[in-house]
């Protein structure tokens, strides 16, 4: 595993406002580590795989905190998981 993280957001979470306050948190902080927008459960697995981080940071809701653990409990190497609630 790479010493990375990788932000999962769901840009479809709190009826569509997850994006605008990804990119707020984004500038606040001044966060310029890799993201990727996920909208369906299908997607993570592909995510994670591309990136090979040591943390997740889960942006979205209940059911993309679901998807991506679901998805995590199923490889050999797992991440770090953190839920930053969007």
């Amino acid at each position: 595993m790479h010493n990375s993280k990788l932000f999962l957001i769901n840009p479809l979470s709190n009826e569509g406002r997850a994006r605008t306050k990804w990119y707020l948190i984004r500038k606040k902080y001044n966060l310029d580590a890799p993201f990727e927008f996920i909208t369906g459960p299908d997607e993570i697995e592909s995510k994670i795989a591309k990136h090979k981080p040591n943390l997740v940071v889960i942006g979205g809701g209940d059911g993309t905190i679901n998807a991506t653990c679901q998805v995590v409990q199923k490889l050999s190497k797992k991440p770090i998981l953190s839920i930053l609630p969007l």
